[in-house]
């Protein structure tokens, strides 16, 4: 006597079953936190993850205009008026400039020198329309000449703040610190008048 047709209608039974228990399984293992999101709070989470995204990305277009020599993209990664202490560089106190002033510094400071910025442990702390993060870089310059090593590297990081603009995320204050570099830092020709001129410009300007 043929069972086809109560053997398939046996093997359905026991496949629904079988998902059933699955999809019960799941429930039971689900994180008892995230059941209890409201629509509010994933909400929030959802805008935190694209903040912190926003943000990499602004200290990734930052990077990457001084790679590409983009000033008009560099200074577009600043507020109007930024804080910056690059006294590590400079021996120079943290000072209050404009991001116009500032992307004319930073290519007086690079514009003949072929350069790689890479960016790492990335920490950002977010605190509404502001925020702070630390962002570890490696900055390669790279300059032949005959009077030393044609590279100059810097190890170290990035102390940042960022705020919430009409435009998106932007950053606010600019901290270069670095643990330590090898190579020629007389790449970086503090003797040039571009780079005297930018420099007053910014940290003591008339």
């Amino acid at each position: 006597m043929p069972l086809t047709g109560t053997v398939t209608s046996h093997i359905a039974v026991r496949a629904d079953s079988v998902s059933q228990h699955r999809a019960t399984s799941k429930e039971k293992n689900m994180d008892p936190v995230a059941t209890r999101m409201s629509d509010s709070e994933l909400r929030a989470v959802i805008g935190e993850i694209l903040d912190r995204q926003a943000i990499s990305d602004v200290m990734l277009r930052f990077g990457r205009s001084l790679d590409l020599h983009d000033w008009e993209m560099y200074a577009a990664a600043l507020t109007d008026t930024v804080d910056i202490d690059f006294f590590d560089l400079t021996g120079l106190p943290k000072v209050t400039t404009t991001s116009a002033a500032w992307a004319r510094f930073a290519a007086a400071c690079l514009d003949r020198l072929t350069v790689m910025h890479q960016y790492s442990n990335f920490q950002i702390q977010l605190d509404g329309d502001q925020a702070h993060g630390i962002f570890y870089h490696v900055s390669r310059h790279r300059f032949p000449n005959k009077a030393g090593d044609d590279h100059y590297t810097q190890y170290g990081w990035y102390e940042n703040s960022f705020r919430r603009t009409p435009d998106g995320w932007r950053i606010s204050s600019l901290t270069h610190k670095f643990q330590w570099s090898d190579g020629n830092p007389t790449l970086i020709d503090q003797s040039d008048p571009e780079f005297v001129a930018a420099a007053q410009a910014v940290f003591d300007p008339r």
